[in-house]
């Protein structure tokens, strides 16, 4: 199974409203996922992950970019189920093990360690067995 997750976050002046910097990060790469419990409808798994990981932020003031990318493992777990027949969703957590990005324009600085959360819901059209 592989994995692309990206988001954006956008830093805002607290007194003018304007928009200070944009931050963006990305999780690209293979995984494995190990049910607890597999011939039930609801089941917790175990879930392991090696992104690519790339963070890159730009200060919109100045124009300046900069980012940083790295391999981390990322462990975790979650709940997958069913509701009535044809519905699922799946709910999970990971945490990345690799250390931390850090990016710096001169103008701003932004840190962080790897999260990733998932909250999915799903539909399968046709017969399940």
């Amino acid at each position: 199974m592989s994995r692309l997750v990206k988001w954006k976050n956008y830093f805002y002046d607290p007194y003018t409203g304007e928009r200070l910097d944009s931050d963006t990060d990305t999780l690209v790469g293979p995984g494995a996922r190990y049910a607890l419990n597999p011939w039930t409808r609801n089941t917790f798994y175990l879930s392991a992950h090696l992104y690519q990981w790339t963070t890159s932020t730009e200060t919109l003031v100045t124009g300046i970019r900069d980012s940083s990318t790295m391999g981390s493992p990322f462990f975790g777990g979650g709940h997958v189920g069913w509701l009535g027949e044809n519905i699922f969703f799946n709910l999970g957590f990971s945490l990345g093990l690799g250390g931390t990005q850090s990016v710096d324009t001169g103008y701003g600085y932004s840190s962080g360690s790897g999260v990733d959360a998932r909250a999915m819901l799903g539909m399968v059209l046709g017969d399940q067995h």
